[in-house]
C-alpha cells in the first residue's frame, strides 16, 4: 500500500498504498480502507490527503514522511490519476492552489524521477514546461487546469 500526500505551495497531498479495491466505482472518491486514514480518498491501488499548508517541496516530502514511513508526495501514471487529484485538491480547497506533487529533477540521467521512486511514465506539463527557469527549478507542481509547472525549492 502506497501513502501519498498532495501539499501546496500552499498544501500537500499525500499517498498510501491501499489492498485490492473492493466496492469503488471507477471514477468515484473511496474512502481510504486503512485503519487511521479513512478520511482519506482512494484513487485505484493508492490513498490520498490534501493539506493546506504552505511549505516548500522539501518540507512537504518531509511531512508525508512523518505520516507515515511509506508515505510520499504524489507521483501521476495515468491521465485518470491526474483528474482525479486534480479534483480532490479542488473538492477539499474549493479552489485551484498550486499544488506540490513528487516530481523532482534527476540530473544524473536527464530527467525527472518520482519521489516514492516509481517509474517516470506519465507527465502533464502546462505549455512551456518544464523550463528550468534561471536553472534553478528542480520540483513539480499541479494546478494550471490540472496541468504540471516546473518550481523552484
Amino acid at each position: 500500500m502506497k501513502w501519498v500526500f498532495l501539499l501546496s505551495l500552499a498544501g500537500v497531498v499525500q499517498v498510501l498504498s491501499a489492498p485490492a479495491e473492493t466496492g469503488c466505482a471507477e471514477g468515484e472518491f473511496c474512502r481510504c480502507p486503512i485503519h487511521g486514514f479513512t478520511h482519506w480518498l482512494r484513487i485505484g491501488n493508492k490513498c490520498f490527503s490534501y493539506h493546506g499548508h504552505p511549505v516548500n517541496f522539501f518540507q512537504a516530502e518531509a511531512q508525508c514522511r512523518r505520516y507515515s514511513c511509506k508515505g510520499h508526495l504524489a507521483s501521476i501514471h495515468s491521465c485518470f490519476e491526474n483528474h482525479q487529484i486534480y479534483s480532490l485538491i479542488i473538492a477539499r480547497n474549493y479552489t485551484y492552489p498550486r499544488t506540490w506533487i513528487g516530481g523532482l529533477r534527476h540530473n544524473r540521467c536527464n530527467g525527472f524521477r518520482w519521489t516514492d521512486g516509481s517509474c517516470w511514465n506519465y507527465n502533464n506539463w502546462y505549455p512551456g514546461e518544464p523550463n528550468n527557469q534561471f536553472g534553478r527549478e528542480y520540483c513539480t507542481e499541479i494546478n494550471f487546469g490540472g496541468k504540471w509547472a516546473y518550481r523552484a525549492v
